[in-house]
């Protein structure tokens, strides 16, 4: 500490005044502070200020002086200190300056009216003594006077060039650090225009997707129902003459058994009787016609048979298609019913992800007004998450914000 600064401050336990007070402070320390950059001046609070106390002489445990008031200690910067000090003294000055002034206006005329009055030969040895020694002392203090408050002037001026820097320097950051969050603001409001554009441009597809698709459902429901109904009663129709052909191949076939059976049976006879005749060997003329009669109506029995076979076959051969026309058809219309499930299920999934999306539009992004929504993370990020030695006053890398050479904020000064 510079003996200039120390000439300045008054001895501890001097009451100095306060900034904006009527009331004035006591002086009960001055040095270092343990956590702390610079020289701090401890001040005891009295009268309506002991409520901007901020503790009571101690600071992390180290005690550096004692209060009467439990809290109404405050720890404040020296060039603070200098400052009010300085302007209590300037104001003072001021005042006797004034008062010295008028003193000192009247010795100057009353030594020219001596100097007229006795302008005789011993002029020249009379003028070197016109000021006698208590004006000469009284002229020299207003001149140490006028050098004091020159030099607490000087002193003014290089605060507030300190001051003026720190503040310039401070207002820069802030500047920057202000751009940075308009930048990043307004990155955030247009890629949130674009999303919304992109949601809105989706709920407007997806609803002319949906009235496309109902439109197609609608189609395809008529045409389901009619093909269905249609198709339904051919194949009632179909499935009715198949049950009475049936009926009559069933009465028909057993008639043909039975035929065949018969057929069979006098088959069997007549193939008995010629092997009879065959081995008499001695058969009249009559037996050999009968024989002729019997092979010709043997003949006959055979064809029939053979037609009524082909036409058995045939009979079946129609079933079958009639029963495999049946499962197509029922198939058919299995897929038509799988097909419009399919149509509804999709406008389900449809409707649901419009009203998702417009819950979306109307919880998160867009308010009462039709604009944007303010962002609120549902977690409060600290700015220096994720990076090493970040500043958050100025928003700078580099350095921690207790370290920060620009923050010189006055709140942060007082503790």
């Amino acid at each position: 500490m510079s003996t200039d600064i120390i000439s300045v401050l008054p001895p501890i336990g001097t009451r100095i005044p306060f900034p904006n007070s009527s009331d004035t402070v006591i002086l009960r320390y001055v040095g270092s502070v343990a956590g702390h950059d610079g020289v701090y001046c401890g001040l005891e609070l009295s009268g309506s200020l002991i409520s901007k106390g901020k503790n009571s002489g101690i600071v992390d445990g180290i005690k550096y002086f004692d209060v009467e008031i439990e809290g109404s200690g405050l720890f404040v910067p020296l060039r603070k200190i200098i400052s009010w000090i300085s302007g209590s003294v300037n104001s003072n000055n001021n005042n006797n300056l004034s008062q010295n002034n008028s003193q000192l206006s009247i010795t100057p005329r009353q030594s020219i009216a001596n100097n007229s009055m006795h302008n005789t030969p011993h002029s020249n040895t009379r003028q070197s003594g016109m000021f006698d020694d208590s004006q000469i002392q009284e002229l020299k203090d207003y001149i140490k006077l006028l050098q004091e408050r020159l030099e607490s002037r000087e002193n003014d001026l290089k605060e507030l060039d300190v001051q003026i820097d720190e503040l310039d320097v401070s207002m820069r950051a802030k500047d920057a650090r202000l751009a940075r969050k308009e930048e990043k603001f307004e990155n955030y409001k247009k890629q949130k225009e674009n999303e919304v554009e992109m949601l809105m441009n989706t709920v407007k597809t997806l609803g002319e997707s949906i009235e496309d698709l109902k439109i197609k459902l609608n189609e395809k429901s008529k045409v389901i129902e009619e093909n269905s109904s249609d198709k339904r009663e051919e194949l009632e129709n179909e499935l009715e003459m198949l049950r009475k052909e049936f009926n009559q191949f069933k009465v028909s076939k057993n008639k043909e058994v039975n035929e065949l059976r018969r057929f069979e049976m006098i088959n069997y006879q007549l193939e008995m009787k010629i092997e009879e005749l065959s081995n008499n060997g001695n058969g009249t003329n009559n037996s050999s016609e009968e024989i002729e009669m019997m092979k010709i109506e043997y003949e006959k029995i055979k064809v029939e048979n053979d037609h009524l076979k082909d036409a058995n076959m045939k009979l079946q051969k129609k079933n079958d298609e009639l029963i495999q026309h049946n499962r197509t058809i029922l198939e058919e219309n299995n897929n038509l019913l799988k097909e419009k499930e399919q149509y509804n299920n999709e406008i389900i999934q449809r409707d649901q992800q419009i009203e998702e999306l417009k819950k979306r539009l109307e919880v998160r992004d867009i308010g009462k007004d039709g604009l944007l929504k303010i962002y609120v993370p549902e977690e409060k990020i600290a700015p220096s998450a994720g990076r090493s030695s970040f500043c958050e006053h100025c928003d700078m890398n580099g350095h921690a914000t207790d370290e920060c050479p620009y923050q010189k904020n006055e709140e942060m000064d007082l503790f």
